[in-house]
């Protein structure tokens, strides 16, 4: 009858409404499943990029936060700065042997790149890129085997065999840095050791709060790093200080000093680090164990203490302050020789990723990314995850590296928006609705936000600036004609 008929078409309606509203419910409560979503995992990128160079094996490497580039040092002694051949720039005269090798570089702020190598120091005008000069060579015919940089105060350590009285002893020169002469001065210390082994090569780091140069052992100083003060060889004759370490882990392979904290790796894959409490003075602040084999360098961020180390087996494992595990790791490859040097480009802005020289057949270098963001899908996951390194973008609503990102950032779970309600709860999927979203906060941005209906894959539409504030902010529903939406 025209009354049955009546009512099923009412009923039809309400019933079709009624699934529109659950729709538009379910569209808008897909939100709160996405900010729900949690996620445990922490890897640096597992995915390396390879750059090729052209001047045999890289042996060092620097990085130029004033122009962001990367010089690299060759075997063969060429500095090549960027990853493009043809800015290689040789650095000697004669043929190439180990004494031209480069083991050592660091950019200067005046505009130069420094090396250190077997036969001496020289450097490199950045802006004049012709100009090379071999500064200082050391005397008696000796041989560098460490360089440690004191920019602060303009001198670089050595650490020098020469042969003496028909002996071979060990001395630290204090090489003043003058880029108005070609021959640079060095004080030169007393003879404090008469074998070879007693310093590791090209291992040591420079303690400026306290005026301190520190060098590794080497095997017949196994545990030990020799602390030379600054006034070493000068007014002061004494000899310096061998800081025994007493933690029988066999020979320091790397050290690095950030502020106050020295960083320690040895051959048996033992980290330790130590505060710094005075002029070769330290406590004990933790340790590191690596079952990758022998730590051949480490390198420290100096915005959070975070440390990276190279290892036998081709691994770099990243170790966050006050754990006692790696807390992170990639492989690079199985192919590589035993050995790597770490740089990365810290400085005036966060960095993404670093460079990991790699002995190979020929010459190559690895960028690894310092953090895999990506995999964080929310906001609160991504500042809970790895808080040293990812933030939640607002500008793009991801999980990215901090350096990455072009707006303001989230690093912090408490400041995460928490969405505290939706009005309405329910409305048409005609595009008809205007959804106000209301939560503690949507940071400074709130403008740029935009909402997505219907969780992943689902239409996404701008706020209205006009209506919306850092608690509220306020869209028109998009039209979802024929989409399920997944709760």
């Amino acid at each position: 009858s025209p009354v049955i008929q009546e009512r099923s078409a009412r009923q039809e309606r309400t019933q079709n409404r009624w699934e529109k509203q659950k729709m538009l419910r379910c569209c808008l409560l897909s939100i709160l499943v996405l900010i729900g979503t949690t996620e445990s995992t922490m890897t640096m990128s597992s995915s390396t990029d390879l750059i090729s160079l052209g001047y045999v094996q890289v042996t060092s490497m620097a990085w130029d936060s004033i122009n962001a580039m990367p010089y690299f040092g060759s075997a063969w002694g060429y500095v090549q700065r960027g990853t493009t051949t043809a800015n290689a720039k040789k650095t000697y005269s004669g043929g190439a042997n180990l004494q031209n090798s480069l083991q050592t570089l660091i950019v200067h702020p005046q505009g130069y790149v420094i090396y250190c190598k077997d036969a001496g120091v020289g450097y490199l005008n950045i802006n004049n890129w012709r100009d090379t000069t071999d500064a200082w060579a050391p005397p008696n015919g000796g041989h560098v085997h460490a360089c440690v940089f004191d920019l602060t105060s303009g001198f670089i350590w050595t650490a020098v065999y020469r042969r003496a009285n028909n002996r071979d002893v060990l001395t630290f020169d204090r090489v003043a840095i003058d880029f108005r002469s070609n021959q640079w001065a060095s004080i030169r210390s007393n003879t404090i050791a008469t074998s070879l082994n007693q310093v590791q090569d090209w291992c040591g780091a420079y303690d400026s709060r306290n005026q301190i140069a520190y060098f590794c052992g080497g095997q017949s100083a196994p545990s030990t790093l020799w602390g030379v003060p600054y006034s070493y060889g000068g007014a002061d004759p004494s000899s310096p200080t061998n800081w025994q370490a007493s933690i029988g882990a066999g020979q320091v392979t790397a050290i690095a000093i950030q502020g106050n904290q020295l960083y320690m790796g040895t051959e048996e894959g033992f980290a330790f680090n130590f505060i710094l409490n005075g002029a070769r003075q330290g406590s004990f602040n933790g340790f590191l164990f690596s079952s990758y084999g022998s730590l051949n360098s480490v390198l420290v961020d100096p915005s959070n203490a975070v440390s990276f180390w190279s290892t036998q087996n081709n691994y770099v494992i990243r170790w966050n302050p006050g754990d006692n595990t790696p807390n992170d790791y990639v492989q690079l490859s199985t192919n590589l020789d035993p050995f790597a040097i770490l740089n990365t480009p810290f400085g005036n802005q966060l960095p993404t990723s670093m460079y990991v020289q790699a002995n190979l057949p020929g010459s190559a270098v690895y960028t690894v990314t310092l953090a895999s963001c990506s995999q964080y899908s929310t906001c609160a996951t991504c500042a809970q995850g790895d808080p040293y390194y990812c933030g939640w973008c607002l500008a793009t609503a991801q999980c990215s590296i901090q350096g990455n990102c072009s707006g303001p950032i989230i690093t912090a779970p408490s400041s995460c928006p928490v969405l505290q309600n939706i009005v309405p709860s329910s409305g048409s999927i005609d595009g008809q609705t205007t959804v106000s979203l209301v939560a503690n906060s949507f940071g400074p941005n709130y403008a740029a936000m935009q909402v997505r209906f219907g969780g992943s894959g689902g239409k996404t539409v701008p706020v209205i600036p006009a209506r919306s504030n850092s608690t509220i902010v306020t869209c028109q529903a998009p039209i979802v004609h024929n989409r399920i939406c997944q709760c």
